[in-house]
Parts: C-alpha cells; structure tokens; sequence
C-alpha cells in the first residue's frame, strides 16, 4: 500500500517518496504510543527512528488476524480480536492472539466460557473498534453495529493465554450509540490525558 503524510506545521503534503511504502496487501493497523511505531494486519513493523518496514514476528499461529490491534503497555504486548476475518467474511470463530514486542512469536489467545463469549459470537462483530486501559488494565471493543449497538466488550489479560470477556456495566443512558455499516475502526480510542476513551461513530 503506498503512503503518504501530511505535515501539520506546514499544511502541505510531503514530497512522494519521502516515506516507504507498506509491503504489498499489509495495512497500518496500531501504533505504539510510547515509540510510535506502527503494526500492520499482518504483523509488519514500520519504526519512526528508521523509517523502514521490517518483519519482526517470524513465528506466526495459524489465527486469522485482520483488525482491531491495540497495544498493551503494562505487558509491551500488541492483542488482536475478530470475528472470521474482522469484515465479515470468512471462517466463522474468535480469533484472537497476543504478541510480545520483545520477541519474535505470536500466540494464540482463548477465552472462559461467559455470557459476554456467547454474545459475541451471536454479535458476530465487524469493523471493531479496540484500545488499552492501562488503568484498569483492560482492553475495550467496540463494533456498535445492530443489535450490539451500546455493548461495549471488556477482554482482561492475564500472564497465560486463557483471558476473561465481559460486558461493560452502564448506567441508564450513557450508552454509546450504533455505528454505521461501515464500522468504527480506529474511532474508538483510549486517551491518557483523560483517563477514558472516546469515540466519533462515524
């Protein structure tokens, strides 16, 4: 995929070509706050320090992993999470991994039986929204599409590969609102100066 960036200062578009060119069929997916490096889907690495694409995960599951990704800072870990391939499209199932930053492999990542599986699997979420809390040391998905409109998923991780899935408790009204067909991605954000996440539905 070609890149390319805009500077703010400016206003104006880099010259093309000042920055590399994604692998063919990768897509930007999370960026790491703390270096900003930024992920592919499919695990390729782009370092700001560098400005070049590498391939750091060498020993890869068998898992389907599209989107969302977020990172986990307290672990220095990256989480994907999808239902088939995160579009609606392909195998049904969970599919979720984790991949230390400071190694090489991806893992695979299952759940305990609960309520909030079920309902996941029955959602069958697409186009998903996820981010990090490190203060309550969680991730939050999101898809809001149908009837999972105002459902917020909770996905606490642990040392092993078996997590917990919840659903997040709301008072009342404060419920997120539906997203279109086109799903939230990457509107679905935790910001640290606020201590919470917000989102824009569309």
């Amino acid at each position: 995929a070609s890149v390319a960036g805009f500077n703010l200062d400016t206003n104006t578009w880099d010259p093309a070509g000042t920055w590399a060119d994604m692998p063919s069929g990768h897509y930007g997916a999370v960026s790491v706050r703390a270096t900003g490096d930024v992920y592919s889907q499919a695990l390729a690495k782009w370092s700001p320090s560098t400005k070049t694409w590498t391939q750091p995960i060498s020993s890869r599951t068998n898992d389907l992993v599209r989107w969302p990704i977020a990172h986990d800072s307290s672990r220095d870990q990256l989480f994907s999470l999808n239902w088939a391939d995160g579009e609606g499209y392909g195998a049904p199932g969970v599919f979720a991994t984790r991949v230390a930053l400071s190694g090489n492999t991806q893992v695979s990542v299952t759940f305990k039986p609960s309520v909030a599986l079920t309902q996941f699997t029955v959602d069958m979420p697409t186009y998903g929204g996820m981010d990090y809390d490190a203060g309550t040391d969680s991730f939050l998905f999101y898809c809001g599409q149908g009837s999972g409109a105002g459902r917020i998923y909770v996905i606490k991780p642990n040392a092993g590969n078996l997590w917990d899935m919840a659903i997040l408790p709301l008072a009342g009204s404060v419920r997120p609102p539906a997203t279109p067909a086109n799903g939230v991605h990457n509107r679905f954000r935790y910001v640290p100066a606020l201590k919470g996440f917000v989102m824009m539905p569309s």
